[in-house]
C-alpha cells in the first residue's frame, strides 16, 4: 500500500462548477431567473411572494408601529430565512438542471450563475 495521493481524476477538472447557496446569494439576476422559470417548484414561488407580501403588510407579529426597532427585526428575521431558502433551492435547481451553467469566478468578481 502507497501513502502517495490520489492523482485527480482527469473529467474532474472540466467539470461545471456546482452552484453553492452563496453564489446564489450573490447573484440577484440568478435568484430573479429561478423564481421566473417554469420549472421552478411552487413553493420556492409562493414563498417569495408570502414574504414580499408579509414585508409590505401593516400586520405583523410584532408591529413596527407599536415598538419600531424590534418590529423591524421579524421582517429582517422572515426575509433572511426565505431569501436563505429560495437561495438554497436555486442552487439545487441549477446543479439538478445541466443546461444552467454556474459562471467562474474571478479572485475581484463575486460569484454569479447564468
Amino acid at each position: 500500500m502507497s501513502d502517495a495521493p490520489a492523482a485527480p481524476k482527469p473529467e474532474a477538472a472540466n467539470a461545471p462548477r456546482k452552484a453553492t447557496l452563496a453564489m446564489m446569494l450573490a447573484s440577484p439576476k440568478g435568484l430573479w431567473r429561478f423564481l421566473r422559470d417554469p420549472q421552478t417548484p411552487r413553493g420556492s414561488k409562493v414563498l417569495a411572494v408570502l414574504t414580499l407580501a408579509y414585508v409590505v403588510s401593516p400586520l405583523d407579529v410584532i408591529p413596527d408601529w407599536i415598538v419600531p426597532v424590534l418590529g423591524w427585526f421579524d421582517d429582517v428575521g422572515i426575509t433572511a430565512a426565505a431569501l436563505a431558502y429560495i437561495a438554497s433551492q436555486a442552487a439545487r435547481y441549477a446543479n439538478e438542471h445541466p443546461t444552467i451553467t454556474v459562471r467562474p469566478t474571478k479572485p475581484d468578481e463575486k460569484p454569479s450563475a447564468r
